[in-house]
C-alpha cells in the first residue's frame, strides 16, 4: 500500500568505518526519514543521531538496549542492522519485529561473515534481505544482495600522482596483521621511494595524506579492497592490493568495466611496486584516471543509494506494505565491493583463501570445518556420556547386573529392528539431499524420507506391542519382561522418527541447532529417568521409559518447528531411487549390528546375564571412544559429500583418516591405562572386573573409525551394493570368535572378538573402496599412530604403577610419534613455529 508520509528507517547499532552514517545522509537527501542509532560512538567515526552510551554490567546494558527498541518500534518502518548486530539478542529481535509488522535488512561488513560456516550466519536469513559489499564476500552469504560502500564523489576532487623523482608510497593499516604491513615494509626495501604509514589519525587528516600519494598499497590478505582503496582511487591514485580472481571476473561482468587495481600478493609486491616506480608519471596518471572512472561507475554514493532504496522497496513489497518510491532507481546490476579490510573491527575467524587454493579455503580450512562441526556435535554427546557415566554409581546401586543385561539386550533388539525398518533411508537421505540443487527438490527428498520413516517406525511399534510376551520368553526364558518389551516398542518408534528429523539439521550443517535438540533430549531423559528409577523405584522399566520420554518430547517439539516443511508429499519414484541406494546398506548395517551387539547375546547364552552386565559396564566406561566417534560421524557425511571437487575430496579424506587415527588411538591409550581407576571411581565394587575389557574395546573403536572414513568413498561413487560383503566377513569373524573364546575367557573373549572383527572390517573396506574410489591414504602414518599407542598401552599394563604412571605414559604418545618419524616436513615446521610462539 502507498504511504502518505516518508519511509522511516533506523540504521543500527554501530557506525563501522562510517558506512552507516554515509548511507543515512544519502537517504535523507532522498526524502527518507533515516537516522543512525549506535551502542557507543567510535573514536574515528563518532557520527550518529543517537548513542545509547552502553556501560556497566550486562543487566544495565540490556535494559538500555530494550528501552531503545521500545521507543523505536512505534515510529520505525524498517530496521537496517549492520555488522551482524541487532539492538537486542538476535533470537528475540526478529520474532519481535515480525510480531509488530516491522521489516529489516541485515548488512554484513567484513569479519562478521568472513570464514564463518552457514549455521553461524543463519540468523541473517530471518531479516527481509541480506546485504554484502562484494562478489568476494558473497561466497559466505550466497543469497545476499551485493551493494557496495558508496562515497560522495562531489566532495572528492581528483589529485593525480605527482611527477616527483622519488615517488611517495602510502599505506594505511587499520590492522597491521590483517593488512600485511610487514610485507609492505620489506617490499619497499631497496626501492627509491618514500614510504608513509598512515595510522591512528582522524579521517580528515588521513585524506590529506592520501592526496599527496603517488602510489597506494591497500591490503595483502583479505582478497578484496576496502574504503581506503576506494577513497584513493577516487583521488586518482594507482592502488595495489590482493584480489581474488573469481571476484574480479564477476565484478567486471556485472559492471562492464575493468577493475584497474594492480593485483598483487605479498610474494609479488616488491616486483609490482618496482614496475610502478620506474613507470613514467604519465603512465601512473593513466592508471589513476581509470581508478577514478571505476569508482564513479561502481562506488558513486548516488548509484549506491539507488540500489539501497530499491532493496527497501522490495522488502516492503514482499510484506504488502510498499511505499511510494522517493526517486527513480537506476536499472543497475547488483553492486560490488564492500571494503572488508577497512570495515573489520575484530580479526577474521579464518584467513582468506590464498590464490590458487580451492574456493572453500583448501585442506586446512576443510579440516577446520570438519573439526568445528565435530566439536559442536561432540558437546551434546559429551554431556550425554558424562552424565551417563556419572549416573553409573546410582544405576549400579538400584539395578542388578541381570537388570543391566536385560536393558542392554532390549537395546540391541530395538537397534536391529530400527535398521531394518528404516531400510537405509537415512543414508540415502544424506546422499540425495546433496545431489539436488533446488529447494523444491530438497523438500521432496525430506518429505519422502520423513513419511517412509514414520511408516516403518509405526510398524515396528505395533509388532512389538503385539508380540511382547513371546519376545520376552525368547530373549529371557520368561514372559516377566513383557512390559520391558512394550516400553522398548515405544522407544523404538520415538528414536527412529527423532533421528530422521534431526538428520535435517545435519545436512543443513546446523550443528548448533542439532546439539540444542540433543541437549534438551539429554536433560529431559536424565531428569525423568532419575525420577522413575530413584524416586519411584521402577527398576529397568524406569530406565527404558525415562529414556524414550525425553526423546518423544523433543521429537514433538521438532514436529512443530518443522511443520511448514513436513507437508503431505510422497514421491514414489524418488523413493525407489533412494531404496536402490539405501537397501543394499541394510544387510551392511545388520552385520555391523551383529559385530556391535551380538557379544551381549552370546554372553547371556554361553555364560550368564551377570557376565553380560559386567561387560556392559566396561562398554560404558569405554564410551569416551564412542563419544568421539559419534561426534565425528555426525559431521562426516554432510561434510564429505559437500566437497564437490574430486581432487580436493580425495586429499581431504586422506588427511582425515591420518589425524582421526591419531586422536582415537591417543584416547584409547588413555582409557586403557586409566580403566581400573575409572571403574573403581564410577561403579559399585561388584563391577570392578569390568575394567579388563575397556582397553580392547577402546582400540577396537580405532579400527571402526578408520572404516567410517574409508567407506565414504564407496558412498560417493554410489557403489554401495557390495558393502554387505565387507561387513558380513567381519560379522562372521566376530561370531566365530565369540563362539570359540567366550566359553573359555568370558567377557575378555567377547572383547578380543570385537577387536578382530573391526580390524577385519577396516582392512576389507580399504581394499574394496580403493578399487571403487582410490584415495591416497597415508598408510604408513596410520599404522605408526596405531602401533605406537598399542605399544605404550602394553608397556603400561605390564609395568603397572597406578594413575601417575598411566598419565605419564599417555603424555608420552606425541613424543613417541615424533621419534617414530610420523610427522611430515610441513607439520614439523608448524610445530616449530607453535613452540616458538
Amino acid at each position: 500500500m502507498a504511504r502518505d508520509r516518508p519511509l522511516r528507517v533506523v540504521h543500527c547499532p554501530v557506525n563501522t568505518a562510517g558506512v552507516p552514517w554515509t548511507n543515512v545522509q544519502a537517504l535523507r537527501r532522498r526524502g527518507i526519514d533515516a537516522q543512525l542509532v549506535v551502542f557507543n560512538r567510535y573514536t574515528l567515526h563518532p557520527e550518529a543521531d543517537r548513542s545509547l552510551d552502553l556501560e556497566g554490567g550486562l543487566v544495565q546494558r540490556q535494559l538500555a538496549q530494550w528501552k531503545a527498541l521500545a521507543e523505536l518500534l512505534p515510529r520505525t518502518d524498517l530496521f537496517h542492522f549492520t555488522f551482524g548486530l541487532t539492538l537486542v539478542p538476535q533470537s528475540l529481535q526478529f520474532p519481535i519485529l515480525r510480531a509488530f509488522g516491522k521489516r529489516s535488512v541485515m548488512h554484513y561488513l567484513g569479519s562478521d561473515i568472513r570464514g564463518k560456516p552457514p549455521e553461524e550466519l543463519a540468523y541473517g536469513k530471518k531479516a527481509g534481505a541480506e546485504i554484502v559489499g562484494s562478489y568476494d564476500a558473497i561466497r559466505w552469504v550466497p543469497e545476499a544482495t551485493v551493494i557496495p560502500p558508496g562515497i560522495d564523489l562531489t566532495a572528492v576532487t581528483p589529485s593525480p600522482p605527482s611527477g616527483r623523482r622519488r615517488p611517495v608510497v602510502v599505506h594505511a593499516p587499520s590492522s597491521r596483521r590483517r593488512k600485511g604491513t610487514d610485507h609492505v615494509l620489506r617490499a619497499c626495501e631497496g626501492l627509491d621511494v618514500e614510504l608513509r604509514i598512515v595510522e591512528g589519525v582522524h579521517h580528515d587528516e588521513a585524506l590529506a595524506l592520501y592526496r599527496d600519494a603517488d602510489i597506494v598499497v591497500d591490503q595483502l590478505n583479505a582478497g578484496w579492497y576496502g574504503l581506503f582503496a576506494i577513497e584513493c582511487m577516487a583521488l586518482g591514485k594507482p592502488v595495489l592490493t590482493f584480489l581474488h580472481d573469481e571476484a574480479v571476473r564477476r565484478t567486471e561482468d556485472a559492471y562492464g568495466v575493468h577493475v584497474p587495481i594492480v593485483n598483487t600478493t605479498h610474494d609479488t609486491l616488491h616486483e609490482r611496486l618496482a614496475e610502478l616506480v620506474v613507470m613514467a608519471p604519465t603512465e601512473r596518471n593513466e592508471i589513476g584516471r581509470a581508478s577514478r572512472a571505476y569508482v564513479e561507475r561502481v562506488h558513486d554514493l548516488e548509484h549506491v543509494t539507488d540500489r539501497l532504496v530499491e532493496l527497501y522497496d522490495t522488502v516492503l513489497e514482499r510484506a504488502g506494505a510498499r511505499r511510494t518510491p522517493v526517486g527513480a532507481a537506476h536499472d543497475r546490476p547488483d553492486a560490488l565491493a564492500l571494503g572488508e579490510g577497512d570495515l573489520e573491527t575484530v580479526p577474521p575467524a579464518e584467513p582468506s583463501t590464498p590464490a590458487g587454493e580451492p574456493a572453500m579455503g583448501g585442506l586446512g580450512a576443510q579440516l577446520r570445518r570438519l573439526g568445528r562441526h565435530s566439536a559442536i556435535y561432540g558437546i551434546g554427546g559429551l554431556v550425554s556420556r558424562v552424565i551417563a557415566v556419572l549416573l553409573l554409581p546410582i544405576y549400579t546401586r538400584y539395578l542388578t547386573p541381570a537388570d543391566y543385561g536385560k536393558i542392554e539386550t532390549l537395546l540391541a533388539l530395538t537397534t536391529v529392528m530400527g535398521l531394518i525398518l528404516r531400510a537405509g533411508i537415512t543414508s540415502a537421505f544424506f546422499r540425495f539431499y546433496f545431489d539436488v540443487d533446488d529447494d523444491a527438490g530438497r523438500l521432496r527428498v525430506l518429505r519422502t524420507s520423513f513419511w517412509f520413516t514414520m511408516g516403518g517406525g509405526t510398524l515396528g511399534l505395533l509388532l512389538l506391542l503385539a508380540l511382547a510376551d513371546p519376545v520376552s520368553s525368547l530373549l529371557f526364558g520368561t514372559d516377566d519382561a513383557a512390559n520391558l518389551v512394550r516400553a522398548s516398542a515405544v522407544a523404538l518408534w520415538a528414536t527412529v522418527n527423532y533421528e530422521q528429523l534431526t538428520a535435517l539439521f545435519r545436512v543443513e550443517e546446523r550443528s548448533v541447532a542439532f546439539v540444542s535438540a540433543s541437549l534438551a533430549n539429554v536433560f529431559l531423559t536424565i531428569g525423568l529417568t532419575l525420577l522413575l528409577v530413584v524416586a519411584l523405584e521402577k527398576g529397568p522399566l524406569g530406565v527404558i521409559v525415562g529414556n524414550f520420554s525425553g526423546t518423544l518430547i523433543v521429537y514433538l517439539a521438532l514436529l512443530g518447528y518443522r511443520r511448514e516443511q513436513l507437508g503431505l508429499q510422497f514421491d514414489r519414484g524418488l523413493l525407489r531411487e533412494m531404496n536402490r541406494f539405501g537397501l543394499p546398506l541394510v544387510p551392511t548395517a545388520l552385520f555391523l549390528w551383529m559385530t556391535n551387539f551380538s557379544d551381549r547375546f552370546f554372553l547371556v547364552w554361553l555364560d550368564d546375564v551377570a557376565e553380560a552386565g559386567l561387560y556392559s559396564v566396561g562398554v560404558r566406561v569405554a564410551s569416551a571412544m564412542v563419544l568421539l566417534l559419534t561426534a565425528f560421524r555426525m559431521a562426516w557425511p554432510a561434510f564429505a559429500y559437500s566437497i564437490r571437487d574430486e581432487g580436493e575430496a580425495r586429499r581431504t579424506y586422506a588427511f582425515v583418516l591420518t589425524y582421526l587415527t591419531v586422536v582415537t588411538a591417543w584416547v584409547a591409550l588413555a582409557l586403557t591405562l586409566l580403566s581400573p581407576w575409572l571403574v573403581d571411581l564410577l561403579a559399585a565394587d561388584q563391577f570392578a572386573e569390568s575394567s579388563r575389557v575397556v582397553g580392547p574395546l577402546a582400540f577396537a573403536t580405532v579400527a571402526y573409525a578408520a572404516y567410517v572414513v574409508i567407506a565414504i568413498g564407496v558412498g560417493r561413487a554410489r557403489r554401495t551394493q557390495f558393502n554387505w560383503v565387507v561387513t558380513g566377513v567381519a560379522a562372521v569373524v566376530n561370531v566365530l570368535l565369540n563362539l570359540l573364546l567366550i566359553p573359555a575367557y568370558g567377557m575378555m573373549g567377547a572383547a578380543f572378538a570385537t577387536v578382530a572383527a573391526y580390524s577385519t572390517m577396516a582392512i576389507a573396506m580399504a581394499w574394496w573402496s580403493q578399487r571403487i574410489y582410490p584415495v591416497p591414504y597415508q598408510w604408513r602414518r596410520v599404522v605408526t599412530a596405531t602401533l605406537g599407542a598399542v605399544g605404550l598401552a602394553a608397556i603400561g599394563k605390564g609395568l603397572g604403577g597406578g594413575v601417575p604412571a598411566a598419565i605419564a605414559l599417555t603424555a608420552l604418545y606425541p613424543p613417541v610419534l615424533l621419534a617414530l618419524g610420523f610427522t611430515n616436513p610441513g607439520e614439523r615446521r608448524r610445530l616449530r613455529a607453535l613452540v616458538g610462539r
